[in-house]
């Protein structure tokens, strides 16, 4: 049937591929933890946000083979999945905490008072950084949020599924 294999996707693959993937994508999620790079942080959060992504196209099908296999995961290796769990609880938390300290921020800035003795080049130059520097938050402020609560959805359905 040509619509049915059309409508499969290539990461349904065959085999033993298939029912190990979503336990390689978690294994991966936890090792990345320390890559040993200078950008380690961000690294890190790039590749999760990047293996999540492939976790939720995975979730789309429901009729895929990776739910009964994320159930697999969690009861013969229990190990591993309750690693995977509490690294994307820790990820949640600093998320949050994170979105919420750059909030902190702009609050700073936006109430900052300016110097009495600020010439008109030195008054320009703080607002100019000061635009900058909120746009920056605003920009990570909203990537942190808009993470951690893709990150409470996934834990949500993963919940769902394996407590089933």
């Amino acid at each position: 049937n040509v619509s049915a294999a059309s409508s499969r996707s290539p990461l349904d693959g065959h085999g033993h591929g298939r029912e190990d993937l979503i336990r390689f994508l978690m294994r991966f999620f936890v090792e990345i933890e320390h890559t040993g790079a200078d950008d380690a942080f961000y690294t890190k959060f790039n590749h999760r946000f990047h293996v999540l992504t492939i976790v939720d196209y995975l979730w789309s099908n429901p009729a895929g083979p990776h739910r009964t296999a994320l159930k697999r995961v969690a009861n013969e290796h229990t190990k591993e999945f309750v690693r995977f769990f509490n690294m994307l609880l820790n990820d949640v938390h600093h998320c949050f905490g994170s979105g919420l300290e750059g909030i902190e921020e702009a609050h700073r800035i936006e109430n900052q008072v300016p110097d009495q003795g600020e010439g008109p080049i030195q008054a320009f130059m703080r607002q100019t950084e000061n635009r900058l520097r909120m746009e920056m938050i605003q920009r990570q402020c909203c990537f942190m949020l808009e993470y951690s609560t893709g990150l409470l959805e996934l834990i949500e359905r993963f919940s769902q599924e394996v407590g089933e």
